[in-house]
Formats: C-alpha cells, sequence, structure tokens
C-alpha cells in the first residue's frame, strides 16, 4: 500500500469515526418515519427536563447520544440499547417544535408514514401515534386524519416504539397545520341486506358524525337526513343521566 493509500485510508477511518451517533442510530432504521434531532437540540438542558427522573445513567447515556457512532462490537451492548431509549424521547419532544413539525410535515406530505388501511378513506396519508408516552410498553401505530382513527402497522419491517412519537404528536401537529385536519366527512359503509338498509343499525363512523365528531356541518347535514338517529342520540344521553 503506498502512501496516498494509507493517508486516503486515515482521512476515511477518521471520517467513519466522526459520524454522530444520532446519525448511526438513523441511518440503521428501515423505516422513513424518524428525523434526525439537531445535536444543539440534544445539548440543551431545557430541552430534557425532567428526562433524567426517567431514564437510569441518563448522563452517560445522554454523552453516548452527543457523541460518535459506536463500532460494530458496542452497537449490540445493552448501554447502546438504554441510550436508543432515551433518544425515543428526545426525538418525540423535537418533533412538537417548528424545526420538527416541519420536518414531519415533508414526510407527510411525500406519505413516508403510510396511508390508512379503512378502505373508505381512500389511502388518505396517516401520522404516527404513540399508544403510550414510555418506552418498551407499544410499538409505534399510525392515526388518520380524515376517519380519526388508530391503527396498527402490518409491516413487520417497521418496529419503532411508540415512544419516538409519544400520544399528542398527530394532534399537535393537526393543530400547526390546520389544513392537513381535513374538513370532509369520511365516507361510511351503510348496513343493509339484499340492498335494504338495516333500520337502526349504524356503523361507528355515523356515530361520531352524529356526536358531532366531525364538526357541525357534518352533524346537522347527517342528522337532517336521518332523523331517527337524533331520537336515539336522545335516548342515549337519557340514560346516562338516569345511570
Amino acid at each position: 500500500m503506498n502512501i496516498s493509500d494509507s493517508n486516503k485510508d486515515g482521512k476515511d477511518s477518521k471520517s467513519d469515526k466522526s459520524t454522530s451517533w444520532v446519525k448511526w442510530f438513523n441511518s440503521r432504521v428501515i423505516s422513513n418515519f424518524l428525523v434526525v434531532v439537531d445535536n444543539e437540540y440534544i445539548e440543551d438542558s431545557f430541552n430534557l427536563y425532567g428526562l433524567k427522573n426517567e431514564i437510569p445513567n441518563f448522563n452517560h447515556l445522554l454523552s453516548i447520544i452527543t457523541g460518535d457512532a459506536p463500532d460494530d462490537e458496542h452497537a449490540k451492548n445493552s448501554l447502546e440499547k438504554d441510550a436508543i431509549c432515551l433518544y425515543s424521547l428526545i426525538h418525540a419532544r423535537f418533533i412538537t417544535t417548528p424545526k420538527g413539525l416541519s420536518l414531519m410535515k415533508d414526510k407527510y406530505i411525500k406519505g413516508d408514514f403510510g396511508h390508512c388501511s379503512r378502505v373508505s378513506c381512500a389511502q388518505h396519508n396517516v401520522l404516527p401515534i404513540g399508544l403510550f408516552d414510555q418506552v418498551k410498553i407499544a410499538k409505534v401505530h399510525v392515526y388518520c386524519p380524515l376517519c380519526q382513527e388508530i391503527y396498527k402497522i402490518h409491516d413487520d419491517k417497521i418496529y419503532l416504539d411508540g415512544a419516538f412519537f409519544g400520544t399528542s404528536f398527530p394532534h399537535i401537529f393537526l393543530q400547526t397545520y390546520p389544513y392537513y385536519s381535513t374538513l370532509k366527512t369520511p365516507s361510511y359503509c351503510t348496513s343493509k341486506i339484499f340492498g335494504f338498509s338495516v333500520y337502526h343499525n349504524y356503523t361507528r363512523t355515523e356515530y361520531k358524525i352524529a356526536k358531532g365528531e366531525f364538526g357541525k356541518i357534518s352533524k346537522d347535514n347527517f342528522l337532517k337526513k336521518n332523523p331517527k338517529y337524533l331520537k336515539k342520540l336522545k335516548k342515549e344521553e337519557l340514560q346516562i343521566k338516569d345511570a
């Protein structure tokens, strides 16, 4: 090996070593759900308030996250796994910042998070959501802004802890970008037998529309077309009061 090759190898190894832990971790994640959290954000103690009480060995794990990428031997040790847990909670906070929301918006527009599995939603883009804010409880799910339901992800390749996003992200996203919170009323399947509608057998989506979860206009239009449903709602309200 000549000197130029040696210098080149030296530069490459130095370049590899200077790769940050955050970029290294994101490069290993198969899905496109995550964004790269800025080091400046991670190093600001204000952004990490409260995490020290939740995560053991907080300071050591934080030094791992803000450091260089680990080698293959250290990548599988328990400390690296604990560092991922801490990073997931930091990521959940970062994506609710203006910059984080903007990055997630780009992913949402491109459909990186996938589409609603409900047929009537016609492939509407979805947002990632966690069922819990704590780590190691449940994997990430997706939330559809159209039907306002949460769905499991059936792709086995996507296995991220729900704590990377938390329970609030989709709702903060839609509050920040209200034009992605569709004003359309989701279509629903009317129960029919041999072409005849089944009397008083309403779907969950119809129930949500009637309760006003998709807005007053949708509710008023639905009840105008289905006056019998109004009686059903009043009957339910009376039952709740009696209980």
